[in-house]
């Protein structure tokens, strides 16, 4: 069909051509309470999942993936984020132990279904959010905090700096312990 067409017939539709509101990143970051109440979820169905994403601070769909095979020692690889690259991710010993503990595979859209069913306030990908707040709070650096969420550096600092952030991920994770 791309050969039959000389342009993107979808080339002009913006947000605002459709008279969409525009986009408001979520600014939710869970407070002391609200993450004790998380952590005293029950392990089945979500609890320990949730805890885990927490602890390093994974996207949920890179946490419902989660294989023990992709450990080595104590980092997990993720084998592709969505940055269609590897990460390494350092595991403290709570988060390995419930790595290690495990939780039933499910769909992303079971586990949205039961936060719309229980009512929470938050979501998911919040725990990120507030995993790294809560690491800059203790006094992790930006670029230590950007490392363990996989969020690409400049092209230059891409290209140039290869450092192995491995060893400053596994404390800046280390000081999320609950």
């Amino acid at each position: 069909v791309a050969e039959l067409l000389e342009q993107d017939p979808t080339a002009g539709l913006t947000a605002k051509v459709l008279n969409l509101p525009a986009y408001e990143p979520r600014e939710r970051v869970l407070a002391d309470d609200e993450i004790k109440a998380q952590w005293k979820m029950p392990d089945e169905p979500y609890g320990r999942l949730l805890r885990f994403a927490l602890l390093t601070a994974c996207r949920i769909g890179e946490a419902i993936q989660f294989d023990g095979e992709q450990v080595v020692g104590d980092v997990w690889t993720i084998p592709e984020t969505k940055n269609g690259r590897p990460h390494a991710v350092p595991l403290a010993p709570v988060a390995a132990a419930l790595a290690e503990a495990g939780w039933p595979a499910r769909k992303y859209e079971s586990l949205h279904s039961y936060f719309v069913a229980h009512g929470y306030g938050w979501r998911p990908h919040d725990l990120r959010r507030t995993a790294a707040t809560r690491m800059r709070d203790a006094g992790v650096s930006v670029e230590v905090i950007e490392a363990v969420l996989k969020h690409a550096p400049p092209r230059l600092v891409r290209v140039y700096q290869r450092p192995n952030m491995v060893p400053a991920m596994r404390e800046a994770l280390g000081k999320l312990q609950v």
